[in-house]
């Protein structure tokens, strides 16, 4: 299984992006994600019913990016 990883690190050029003499302590550590709130869209909103349709539109955008990028987020761990 490791001759399978090193020949396929090899041709995919990633050493160059690996330092195995990096402790694990120093290694960079994911941040938090944020879930999007309605603030992000109307400063004095509350719920979300004060939004009107296109401020609607855009918080469900954000709030699928904040899904997906979560997803990423779990996958990484």
């Amino acid at each position: 299984m490791v001759l399978y990883y090193l020949r396929h690190s090899q041709t995919n050029k990633v050493w160059q992006y690996i330092n195995l003499s990096k402790k694990k302590d120093n290694l960079l550590k994911l941040k938090l994600l944020s879930r999007p709130i309605l603030r992000d869209v109307l400063p004095m909103a509350i719920l979300i019913i004060k939004l009107d349709l296109n401020q609607l539109t855009v918080y469900n955008q954000l709030y699928a990016k904040y899904k997906d990028d979560l997803r990423v987020h779990q996958k990484q761990k």
